[in-house]
């Protein structure tokens, strides 16, 4: 990754892990995050090579420095909280918290029971980073998830969702129906 400086041109080169296909920016500027998103390559994958399915690199455009981490297995998403010191990372099996300024990193699973395995088609994350917004793949239902505590509310629209959004003011959830799109549901989201 080169990190160019607007006013004088100059390049700033970054070392990243290699074979990495994303990179988002954080809304601030100071972040940006790469990471494998194995989605983006078709299905194909070229085996030479070492590919990783659970790691980012976090580039601290200010600093100009660079740091690894391991959050959980195939990003799919990686969204920040409004004032952005939060990366929300989007796994098979959890949404993994980054605080980017620590370094630190706090897992919540989409489910606690070993038993059951909650694959999710798309998830919402709120702007302030506390509450997630769930749709499984089996769209049966939608999760809303305290990203505090870990507690999951169920919500059963009628009928079942196809699809979510969260408004851009984080006050309500809209959920589209597979029976005809022109219809929605509204769920409180605040």
């Amino acid at each position: 990754v080169s990190l160019i400086d607007v006013e004088s041109v100059a390049v700033t080169p970054v070392k990243v892990r290699p074979g990495l296909n994303r990179m988002v920016l954080s809304p601030s500027g100071r972040f940006a995050l790469a990471y494998f998103d194995f989605a983006k390559t078709g299905g194909k994958i070229a085996v030479a090579g070492i590919k990783t399915f659970n790691e980012i690199s976090i580039v601290d455009v200010q600093l100009k420095t660079v740091s690894s981490m391991a959050i959980g297995f195939n990003p799919k998403k990686l969204t920040f909280s409004k004032d952005s010191p939060k990366a929300f990372a989007i796994t098979d099996f959890d949404i993994a918290i980054v605080d980017l300024e620590t370094a630190s990193l706090r897992s919540v699973p989409f489910s606690t029971d070993p038993l059951v395995t909650i694959q999710p088609l798309q998830v919402e994350v709120n702007s302030t980073g506390t509450y997630a917004f769930i749709l499984p793949r089996d769209k049966s239902q939608v999760r809303a998830m305290d990203l505090a505590t870990g507690t999951v509310t169920i919500v059963l629209p009628d009928p079942k969702p196809a699809g979510i959004r969260l408004s851009p003011d984080d006050s309500i959830v809209l959920v589209t129906h597979p029976t005809t799109l022109s219809t929605f549901s509204q769920i409180q989201a605040a």
